[in-house]
């Protein structure tokens, strides 16, 4: 059974320096081969989302001049209007927290996130995606979004279902998923064998 300890929030921490914080993330326990992770270049694709991202959550990563920049903004009000700009802009964004995970043999692993949004005692998570909705299930089996929301939900030891919110871009839909992350992750059990000491 894995516990989280010493978890650190951090808040107001630019994206440069959570990059910087030496601790493993789920991007690179799921890019990883043999521990190294191969190069990413971004698509397109992900550099609209990341833009509607940044939007949405972090108005100091905006680039105005980016082509990407008026797209994204229309992708982004129509999300902020699922929730009611209001209340989305109650939540905190760009939250970073560190934790230190163990298992029952001893294992330690530090690990950190950075949570797009906070709402009381639940992670909120933005998906800008091209697939269509009657396919978003096989996507977080694929992009193992599961695993991010368990590693955030249980480090920050949080109570309520986390959210992520997917926006399909052909089908120009705002589609929530809530996921019950309360079990144990054999995901996380096998990374921390792996990477833990």
């Amino acid at each position: 059974m894995i516990q989280f300890n010493n978890t650190e929030v951090i808040r107001d921490l630019p994206f440069s320096e959570y990059l910087k914080v030496k601790a493993y993330s789920n991007s690179f326990l799921k890019m990883a081969v043999d521990g190294v992770v191969p190069e990413f270049i971004p698509s397109d694709k992900v550099k609209l989302g990341s833009m509607v991202d940044a939007i949405l959550t972090d108005v100091g990563e905006v680039d105005l001049k980016s082509p990407f920049y008026r797209p994204a903004k229309k992708l982004a009000a129509h999300v902020a209007t699922f929730f009611g700009v209001d209340l989305w802009n109650m939540f905190e964004s760009q939250v970073s927290f560190t934790s230190e995970m163990s298992n029952e043999m001893g294992l330690k692993m530090k690990v950190k996130g950075r949570l797009d949004k906070m709402a009381p005692g639940r992670v909120i998570d933005l998906k800008i995606t091209h697939a269509k909705v009657n396919q978003i299930q096989n996507l977080i089996i694929h992009m193992k979004y599961f695993e991010q929301m368990w590693l955030y939900s249980n480090a920050m030891k949080f109570t309520s279902n986390p959210a992520l919110i997917f926006y399909s871009v052909p089908d120009d839909e705002v589609h929530p998923v809530f996921l019950d992350v309360s079990g144990p992750s054999r995901y996380y059990e096998s990374k921390i064998l792996l990477y833990g000491t």
